[in-house]
């Protein structure tokens, strides 16, 4: 086997290997919400660090703002505009994003032992997806998080320093921070974090081992090394 097409394969190996490792991180990110359990809201108070609570969101102070695509009233969305694209003749069509984003404002968690406020900046929003219209090839897409939703969140305890009107009159809330591997909300339980996150993380490890594994195969194979 020459020098190029060594090379040429080995991307592929490097490529696969990537992919791989972001799938075994989302497991592992699963791995570490499973292995704890919610606490009920009004223990944030008592904790320090990682905190992991789940309930119904409220508003803080009526504060919600208008989705993207629907126009729903919303504490957080994300939204993705897609457009489906011809591979080629054989493989045929993908749908491949030609925008988008997501954005929020801090709401509450009421859990009936009382309510906590979560600031969504910097959390990786989990929300379930739907197709808000469709045209010819495009399509816009959209998850959205609105108050009476069931929701779950993976943060850390912050104290407020200085007084924020964002969050009322709140001395705590739960964020983003050093402690947390990943500060996530997921609309649902935490069977629905843990799940998309295994489920997704699976598929990545399962993909990146076979688009490494098989051209690492033709470089030992062709190489003589096995």
């Amino acid at each position: 086997m020459d020098a190029v097409t060594v090379v040429f394969l080995s991307i592929f190996v490097l490529v696969g290997v990537a992919v791989g490792a972001k799938g075994a991180l989302n497991v592992y990110r699963g791995y570490r919400i499973w292995s704890n359990e919610p606490i009920p809201v009004n223990e944030v108070r008592l904790s320090d660090g990682v905190v992991e609570v789940e309930g119904e969101v409220k508003t803080v102070e009526g504060n919600t703002f208008d989705a993207k695509y629907s126009g729903d009233e919303v504490v957080a969305h994300d939204w993705k505009k897609e457009r489906r694209k011809r591979n080629s003749r054989r493989s045929g069509s993908s749908w491949k994003t030609r925008d988008s984003g997501e954005d929020g404002v801090p709401f509450r968690v009421f859990d009936g032992t009382g309510d906590v406020v979560v600031d969504p900046e910097g959390a990786s929003l989990s929300l379930n997806k739907s197709t808000v219209s469709r045209s010819g090839r495009t399509r816009k897409r959209e998850g959205t998080l609105k108050p009476g939703d069931e929701v779950h969140v993976y943060g850390q305890k912050k104290n407020v320093v200085e007084r924020r009107d964002d969050i009322g009159d709140a001395n705590i809330y739960v964020g983003d921070g050093d402690a947390v591997p990943e500060f996530r909300i997921t609309d649902g339980t935490e069977f629905s974090a843990v799940a998309r996150l295994m489920v997704v993380g699976f598929f990545y490890v399962v993909f990146g081992a076979v688009f490494a594994g098989i051209p690492a195969g033709a470089i030992l194979t062709g190489t003589g090394m096995i």
